[in-house]
């Protein structure tokens, strides 16, 4: 049994010192901050547009079920349509008809109190 301690002792040390070697190589390479299996640049992008244009998808079809309750149709399950737009960084705006063509705008409507003093 002395022996085998002895030789797993030796082996753990060589594991150990392997490991720094291997981890110090790696910070040259990767810098000390990164592990180096860090998704790349371009694929972490196109993850992150994917993951909106799901977000904006459900959106989208919240909003033609909630089109569709307002207009009092059975069940209400409207479907999002294919010419239905998202704004990704103004979802509250529309696309609207404007004097120069169509415009990113916002549909606002006032309501005033006739007999309020």
């Amino acid at each position: 049994m002395r022996e085998e301690e002895k030789r797993l002792k030796e082996e753990v040390k060589r594991i150990l010192k392997q490991a720094e070697a291997t981890d110090a190589e790696e910070d040259t390479r990767y810098g000390r901050d990164r592990a180096g299996d860090e998704l790349p640049a371009e694929l972490a992008r196109r993850e992150t547009r994917l993951k909106r244009i799901q977000e904006a998808k459900r959106a989208l079809e919240e909003r033609a079920k909630e089109e569709s309750q307002e207009q009092g149709q059975a069940g209400g399950e409207g479907h999002a349509q294919a010419k239905m737009q998202y704004n990704f960084t103004d979802p509250e705006s529309r696309i609207m008809p404007g004097a120069d063509g169509f415009v990113q705008a916002y549909n606002a409507q006032i309501a005033v109190e006739p007999d309020s003093n």
